[in-house]
Order: structure tokens, then C-alpha cells, then sequence
């Protein structure tokens, strides 16, 4: 065979496995159930294979030989860059963003390095009675595997299925958590929550339904966001729990605030983590039985025992581990795994990572496909969620608004509205609450109109610091205060006016 007719047929066999393998991938990323309204993993991991494959099946029909060799050269240079890129990131040493220690320590700000427990634990070692917020995802692991043990009552008296609380130890001092320098301490509400004492008592005009931000996560409690609105409208409650996805927030509509029948309901939607918690949610019997209408665990008339079998749980497994968590927690810390060099991984470990392209396919956020679509985005069961919520305030004259809450890295990592699966899913989610008839509250633009949204976060992973909070008091306050606010008339169940 003539070397020409050699070299096309190894050029013409080599631009074919490019075509075939691109189809694979195309098909792959079919297989996975890649959305197809993802506007970042659909177009990636799906559309670009598949252009590839018909581009390079393209030249191989009809190109000259000429031309077909000028294109595989071109795409093996690109292939030999794409490794090369992905060998040096193998071997520069990861850059950990600093710890919140070490954000603070630049601004000259003491910072308080112990964990809750710690604190807690000097609290009672020197005469206060202290205890620490347990996160929902903690209570739901430990309800669940019986370390916190509170089980139902029927109208007979029959002991029925453990049930899975939706609040704190009520009445108790407790130690929260530190992200700009100290801990922050309240005593909880009748229920668990932080509120002022007493104002369950008389009527609640207003509730704020949410997660660490409704909590109150690591401020004050006058200098939380629901603190705000209840400056301006006292009969304003905070229902909200560290890691609360979806369906608990449904849970609490039912279990807390339907007791008190507020005229006007805020649920927060925070678009970091709202979606990838609904999954896990979705994994526990007691919560999934909030899929189902008017469920409710009778959670507020079961509070004593909730109280009881909480503090049996933080006494017995939490409180003995004071010094065993702050170390725990010291190595999960940012920056704490960077003594580890790469280099010291194993050398076929490495090879496998760098055949896969592991890090470049990480940088651009197209890494493990399949497991992050199974853990979000489940956008049918939210939306179904969110229609139960808006029935069931309706079901009592009230009205449930939107309020969308942006995400610290949308500012400090503007890429992230790209890459991040939760984050790039801002449109759709507010698409869902407007076809729904929910009044919308984006808190995006309340905090863009101050010129510098980052500044109002402590940190890229953190929550609002002290102006934070007061800004999103105040979007809040102004449109409860609106003139069009006040004249709307709440939907009737099935969302007409």
C-alpha cells in the first residue's frame, strides 16, 4: 500500500474514532438525564458532543485528504493542551481560601476559634445553664436512628411512629454560631426558635419561614433579619432552623404557623443549598409524609417531650464531646487538608485522575454528572411544595409571598452563576413562583442597589453580617408597607383571585 494511501487511512480512521467517541458522549450524557433546560451541563455535556460528532463525521465523508489531515492535527493539539492543563493542575499545590479565623484576623477583628460545644461547655462549667442549636439535618439523622427519641400519641394513647422535630430545645440558652469573631447566644421561644419570649401569646401578624437565615445564623438577635421587620412590625415571628430544605419548611407552615394564622407568610428561598436539601429531606419517612395533604406530627403539642428527649441527646452525645469537635471541626475547617501535598497520592490514582481529565472537568463544573442531577434538581416536588404552602395559608385568609435569597458566592464568584447547579437555576425557580401567583420579593435587588452585594455577607460560603441582615430587613418592611400590598386580595385555594 503506498505511504499517501497509509496515511489516510490512519487519518481517516483516527478522525472516525473522534466522531464515534464524541457520539458516545453525546449519549452518555443523554443516558445521565442531563436537562435539557440545564443551561450549562445540556449544552457541555450533550450539544458539543453531539456538534462534534457530526462536524468530524462531516469531514471525514467529504473533506479532502488534505484538509482532514490539517483538522486532526489541529484537534490532536487541542487534546495534547487540555492534558497539559490538566497535568499542572495535578501538580500546583491546592490555594484553600482563608479560614473565617484568618478573614477576621485581617480585618483586626478578634475571632473566638472553639466550637459551640466548647463554648456551651465553659457556659456551664462557670454556673449558666447553656446548650447548643442542633442543625435539622443532625435532628433528622438522630430522630431517625433513635438517638433523639420522640414518638407520636394517638387520640387513644397509642405510642405510634418516632417523629423527627422541626425545632430546638424551647426556653433554653443557646449557643449558635461564630463567623464574624463571636458566638452568637439567644434563649429560644415557647417552640425552639429565636424569638423574643411572649410573642406566640397574642396574635402573629407576620411569619418568616426560612433556614439559617430566618434562624438567625451568627448575629445578634437584634440585628437579624426577622428582627428588622419586627421593628416595624412587632406580631413578626422567625420560624427557621440551620439546613432547612423545602419540605421542612412546609412542616413548619403546618406544625407552627398554622396555629397562629398570620395574615402574611414569607417563605425564604435560599439558592444555595434549598434544592440539594429537598433531596436528602426526601430520604426520611416522617418528612416525605408532608407530600401528602394536611399531614402534619402534631409536633407543638409534643414539645415537653421534644424538650425532654433533645436534652437527653445534647447531654449524653454531644456536651462528653467538647474537645474531640473542636478538633473534628479545626480539620474540616478550610485550608485544613492543604498539609496533605497532591503528590503524595498514589501514582495510579493520579494517572486514572489525569486520563479523565478530573480537574479540568472540575474547574468547569462538569464533574459526576450523574450523582449531582440525582441530588438536584427535583423541581416538580418544589413546585408542589410551594402550591401546598400557598393552600394551605390560604386555607386561613393569609397570603404566602416569595422571597428569593441570593447566595454570597453569586457576587464574590460571578462564574458561579454558571457553574453552580442551584445558582444557574435562579429563572426557573422565579418562573415557578410567579406562575403561581406569589408575590416575589428578590432580595437580589435590594442588595445589588447598595453597589457592593459581596460586602453584605462575611464571607463567600457565609451568611449576611450585620448590614447584610438590615438590608433584607428593609426590602422585606417595604413591601409589606407597599400601597399595592395592602390592597390585594389573598387567592383562594387553587390560586384565583
Amino acid at each position: 500500500m503506498p505511504e499517501a494511501t497509509q496515511r489516510n487511512v490512519v487519518v481517516d480512521g483516527l478522525i472516525g474514532l473522534v466522531a464515534l467517541l464524541s457520539a458516545a458522549a453525546c449519549v452518555r450524557g443523554l443516558m445521565f438525564g442531563i436537562p435539557l433546560h440545564d443551561p450549562w451541563l445540556f449544552p457541555m455535556l450533550v450539544v458539543l458532543p453531539g456538534v462534534l460528532a457530526i462536524v468530524f463525521g462531516a469531514i471525514l465523508v467529504l473533506a479532502r485528504p488534505a484538509v482532514r489531515a490539517n483538522v486532526l492535527l489541529l484537534g490532536i493539539g487541542m487534546a495534547v493542551s487540555l492534558y497539559v492543563i490538566e497535568a499542572a493542575l495535578q501538580v500546583l499545590p491546592d490555594r484553600p481560601p482563608p479560614t473565617l479565623a484568618q478573614v477576621a484576623e485581617a480585618r483586626g477583628i478578634a475571632y473566638d476559634a472553639r466550637d459551640r460545644v466548647a463554648v456551651a461547655a465553659e457556659l456551664r462549667a462557670a454556673g449558666t445553664p447553656a446548650w447548643i442549636v442542633v442543625p435539622a439535618n443532625r435532628l433528622r439523622a438522630a430522630a431517625e436512628t433513635g438517638g433523639l427519641e420522640v414518638r407520636g400519641v394517638d387520640a387513644s394513647g397509642n405510642v405510634g411512629e418516632r417523629l423527627v422535630p422541626l425545632s430546638n430545645v424551647a426556653d433554653r440558652y443557646v449557643v449558635h454560631c461564630n463567623e464574624s469573631g463571636q458566638y452568637s447566644r439567644f434563649t429560644t421561644d415557647r417552640y425552639g426558635f429565636n424569638n423574643p419570649p411572649g410573642l406566640w401569646s397574642g396574635p402573629v401578624d407576620v411569619a418568616l419561614v426560612g433556614d439559617s437565615f430566618v434562624h438567625g445564623a451568627c448575629v445578634d438577635r437584634a440585628e437579624t433579619l426577622v428582627a428588622h421587620v419586627r421593628a416595624a412590625f412587632p406580631a413578626t415571628v422567625g420560624v427557621g432552623l440551620d439546613d432547612f430544605g423545602p419540605l421542612s419548611m412546609l412542616g413548619l407552615i403546618r406544625e407552627y404557623v398554622a396555629l397562629h394564622t398570620p395574615r402574611d407568610v414569607f417563605w425564604f428561598y435560599y439558592e444555595w443549598n434549598d434544592l440539594r436539601d429537598l433531596t436528602r429531606e426526601r430520604e426520611s419517612a416522617a418528612l416525605r409524609a408532608y407530600l401528602e395533604a394536611d399531614a402534619v406530627q402534631g409536633l407543638a403539642a409534643r414539645q415537653p417531650a421534644i424538650d425532654s428527649a433533645m436534652a437527653d441527646y445534647i447531654d449524653r452525645e454531644l456536651m462528653p464531646k467538647a474537645d474531640s469537635t473542636a478538633a473534628a471541626e479545626a480539620e474540616s475547617r478550610p485550608g485544613a487538608a492543604a498539609s496533605r501535598p497532591r503528590w503524595r497520592r498514589p501514582l495510579r490514582h493520579a494517572m486514572l485522575e489525569w486520563i479523565k481529565l478530573y480537574r479540568l472537568r472540575g474547574v468547569l463544573a462538569l464533574e459526576d454528572p450523574a450523582e449531582r442531577i440525582r441530588y438536584c434538581c427535583d423541581l416538580d416536588t418544589f413546585e408542589a411544595i410551594l402550591i401546598d404552602a400557598r393552600d394551605t395559608v390560604a386555607q386561613w385568609n393569609g397570603r404566602l409571598h416569595f422571597v428569593y435569597l441570593p447566595a454570597a458566592l453569586r457576587y464574590s464568584r460571578p462564574l458561579s452563576r454558571i457553574l453552580d447547579d442551584e445558582i444557574r437555576l435562579r429563572s426557573r425557580i422565579l418562573d415557578i413562583a410567579s406562575r403561581l401567583d406569589l408575590p416575589v420579593i428578590d432580595l437580589a435587588a435590594a442588595l445589588e442597589a447598595t453597589g457592593d452585594p459581596a460586602a453584605l455577607y462575611v464571607d463567600f460560603r457565609s451568611h449576611f453580617n450585620t448590614a447584610g441582615n438590615r438590608i433584607a430587613g428593609e426590602a422585606i418592611v417595604r413591601h409589606l408597607q407597599s400601597a399595592e400590598h395592602a390592597t390585594e386580595t389573598p387567592p383562594g385555594p387553587a390560586g384565583t383571585r
